[in-house]
């Protein structure tokens, strides 16, 4: 399986029990398998996502049956650190940027973070 352009700086997790998804850059990949074989296809979204953000962390939200992914930091096209947060879902594959309920307590920026699901309103 060949990538549709060159790949670096990415983060990946599982958003279901066949299909990993990778966020890039330049979008979103879905590598996929039927237990057999493995695909790699560019998967198009909606909504308000991390366009150009790269170095961030990934982790599926409430395993295969939420299908919610969360993406959060990273580095911005113009090399800022973010402390952006986005949500995706998986269904419909539409982004949501997150906001914090109290101005002044947002994560502070933040590259190559790690991230995992420790229950629900918790990463």
């Amino acid at each position: 399986t060949s990538l549709p352009y060159p790949v670096s700086r990415h983060s990946a997790c599982a958003v279901s029990s066949d299909t990993i998804a990778i966020h890039t850059h330049k979008g979103l990949l879905l590598l996929s398998s039927d237990g057999r074989d493995c695909s790699l296809s560019e998967q198009p979204t909606t909504g308000d996502g991390p366009d150009g953000l790269s170095m961030c962390g990934s982790a599926s939200l409430g395993g295969d049956e939420s299908g919610r992914m969360l993406i959060f930091g990273g580095s911005t096209r113009t090399q800022e650190l973010s402390s952006a947060a986005y949500v995706l879902d998986t269904k419909s594959w539409t982004w949501t940027k997150l906001l914090s309920k109290q101005k002044g307590e947002e994560p502070r920026p933040i590259a190559s973070p790690c991230a995992t699901y420790a229950g629900d309103n918790e990463c």
